[in-house]
């Protein structure tokens, strides 16, 4: 996007030429999300951070970053009110490049659970498809242990030519076999006083043909997985699953094992705020259809993404977007760098 497409598309838009959004005096906390803003509002930082910790909010976390990413200086894993002076002291010493990250738990939340629209997703034997999208298969023991590399573990495979099965199957026959043994999944509407409809999933691992697999363990007989009966069914009582991720529990006491899947760990009704800190300057620039080249100079100053004038745009021509105090538009821009030169 040349100089005049900026010039146009910024028209009546106050820019800030860094990171944002400028924290008001009157506010005694982070937005809720992701956040980025400028170590020049160390002062601002300093401020909320006191009132968190007065107000008795213990899951605050800091980590400084160098410019290659690394952890450097002090992790903060409860922020306490004697170590406050600290944090605004390095973030307003951050040099160009390095970072901040503040992440401020306020409530956990719950384990998002299932409801009708989630599983009409799963009709129609979609879980089949989402599992075969699945690029490896985790194998762990009754506490959630990984078992991989354990020597008593064994996978065995079904050799044709012996019509028996032998040790020396690899992770990735494991998942073929998984993926095949995947059959259905079916929902079913609400009946009742039911809150939810419910899915039916069935697996069924293939016996003593080519790419069959059992696992065994130690000295207990080699079995196939059977389907956990905690997927098998389905309803708003369950919480989500990855089914992109499949997961082999094995019982390392009876040698049984169980196919299931990761939980993706979406949660609701959590507030957290995550605040990124970049060493940077605020510059707000107002622009008018009148004063073009106001926005002349800002490009020749800064480079930014085609992208993100494209949605500055949509934003303050949205119906429903309102003005400031002082009449005009105003939205965030994150210039990617400084021009090397100002040529046109």
């Amino acid at each position: 996007m040349n100089k005049k497409n900026l010039a146009v598309v910024m028209s009546a838009v106050t820019v800030i030429g860094s990171a944002a959004p400028v924290f008001a005096a009157a506010e005694d906390s982070f937005p809720n999300g992701n956040t980025t803003v400028s170590s020049s509002k160390y002062s601002d930082i300093e401020r909320i951070l006191k009132k968190y910790v007065a107000d008795g909010v213990t899951g605050i976390t800091v980590n400084f970053f160098d410019k290659k990413g690394n952890p450097k200086g002090v992790s903060i894993s409860s922020l306490e009110a004697s170590q406050i002076s600290y944090v605004k002291d390095e973030i307003k010493d951050l040099k160009a490049g390095e970072y901040a990250k503040i992440s401020v738990k306020i409530t956990d939340g719950t384990e998002k659970k299932y409801d009708d629209t989630l599983l009409k997703e799963l009709d129609s034997n979609a879980v089949v498809t989402k599992v075969g999208t699945a690029t490896t298969v985790k194998i762990v023991d009754q506490d959630g242990n990984s078992i991989e590399n354990d020597a008593k573990l064994k996978l065995q495979k079904y050799d044709t030519t012996m019509s028996a099965y032998v040790d020396g199957a690899t992770k990735d026959e494991v998942l073929a076999a998984t993926k095949a043994a995947v059959k259905t999944s079916k929902f079913t509407d609400k009946t009742g006083n039911n809150a939810t409809g419910t899915v039916a999933i069935t697996a069924t691992y293939a016996d003593a043909v080519a790419g069959a697999i059992k696992l065994k363990y130690d000295t207990q007989a080699a079995v196939a997985p059977t389907l956990d009966t905690a997927v098998a069914s389905l309803d708003g009582t369950k919480e989500i699953y990855d089914f992109s991720k499949p997961v082999i529990t094995v019982n390392t006491t009876d040698g049984t094992s169980k196919l299931s899947f990761e939980k993706t760990g979406e949660k609701v009704g959590a507030v957290e705020s995550n605040v990124t800190v970049i060493a940077a300057s605020d510059e707000t620039v107002t622009i008018s259809g009148d004063a073009k080249e106001k926005a002349e100079a800002l490009a020749k100053k800064y480079v930014f993404k085609d992208t993100e004038l494209e949605d500055a745009y949509k934003t303050v021509t949205a119906s429903d977007f309102e003005k400031t105090d002082n009449d005009y538009y105003e939205v965030v821009l994150y210039p990617t760098g400084k021009r090397l030169n100002t040529a046109s």
